[in-house]
């Protein structure tokens, strides 16, 4: 190894390390006001089981924790609500093990709870979000009583549309909260590669429906779009739905309304076909149309039929 190579080795060695540092300072800057509180909790909450003890007896069993009352407290730590405390939005009854059963009973806050009429989110637009929502299909239903939460988990929920760049993570993020009831996907299903099979059935009309459904979101065809509202609240019910391509596939696309509307708003998205291939930005079929090529192709298109002519007659004429 030459002296040249070495260096550059030892160089780039130094800028790994020094990133690597410097994402740890900035991981340590975060003060976490309420992670002592919070570990009470985790210590039952964030465990597959947990231990019981029976008040009359001393006996001590392990028993299984429902897989919804599990919370990821990696994923709490990296989530909107972070700096919360689990006491913020649950009863101070919990302080009391075992709960009691009336503890489970309790009001739940819901986003306008604490963000209504907050100049610090007014760019989020809940009280508009909130009259959309409740227009929405899934609050005409009487069996089930819906709610932010039915939909956002509120211990690992993140604002994915305005952080990030990635288009097909947002669609993943999205459609996995339709998918939780709409899938019918079992343990079983994800084994066997066999949850979306009733899904597809029932969206056969769309062509390319697997890769429809890797590529947008649910809501994109389910829900009304409003200019106010990044992100769409107000779904529809399954016959008001959008089932026409030319929705998508035109000059002005729903698309272009909803799912890139933040990147567009933000001037991330370049018009036209070549500065999305460039920019590896957005593309679709019949809404990124660019007038010169079209002439081009239209000219390509004129010369080869002018040539095949051209050497027709010419073999007629030979003859």
């Amino acid at each position: 190894m030459n002296r040249k190579t070495s260096l550059l080795l030892s160089s780039f060695t130094f800028l790994l390390v020094f990133s690597a540092f410097s994402q740890d300072a900035e991981v340590e800057e975060r003060e976490y006001p309420n992670r002592e509180d919070n570990a009470k909790c985790f210590v039952c909450h964030g465990q597959q089981s947990f231990y019981e003890t029976s008040q009359e007896s001393g006996e001590t069993i392990i028993r299984n924790m429902y897989p919804c009352l599990i919370i990821d407290s990696v994923k709490f730590y990296e989530a909107n609500h972070w700096s919360f405390g689990c006491l913020d939005c649950h009863s101070f009854d919990y302080t009391d093990y075992p709960h009691l059963r009336e503890s489970k009973f309790e009001y739940i806050p819901t986003c306008l709870d604490c963000h209504e009429g907050d100049e610090a989110v007014a760019q989020y637009n809940f009280e508009r979000i909130a009259e959309e929502y409740e227009k929405s299909h899934h609050t005409q239903l009487t069996d089930t009583k819906y709610s932010c939460w039915s939909c956002h988990d509120p211990h690992g929920f993140r604002m994915e549309v305005r952080n990030e760049e990635v288009i097909s993570h947002v669609v993943a993020t999205d459609n996995a909260m339709c998918l939780k009831c709409h899938s019918g996907t079992t343990a079983t299903d994800l084994l066997l590669g066999t949850g979306l099979e009733p899904l597809v059935a029932t969206h056969e009309w769309l062509p390319e429906t697997v890769n429809h459904f890797r590529h947008v979101r649910c809501l994109e065809c389910h829900a009304d779009l409003v200019d106010d509202v990044l992100v769409a609240h107000d779904i529809l019910p399954a016959d008001q739905a959008v089932n026409t391509c030319a929705e998508c596939h035109s000059s002005d696309s729903r698309l272009l309304h909803s799912l890139y509307k933040y990147q567009i708003q933000e001037g991330r998205i370049k018009k036209g076909v070549l500065g999305s291939m460039i920019t590896s930005d957005i593309y679709v079929i019949g809404a990124n149309r660019n007038i010169f090529l079209n002439w081009i192709s239209a000219l390509i298109f004129g010369l080869v039929t002018l040539v095949i002519i051209a050497h027709a007659l010419i073999r007629i004429i030979k003859k």
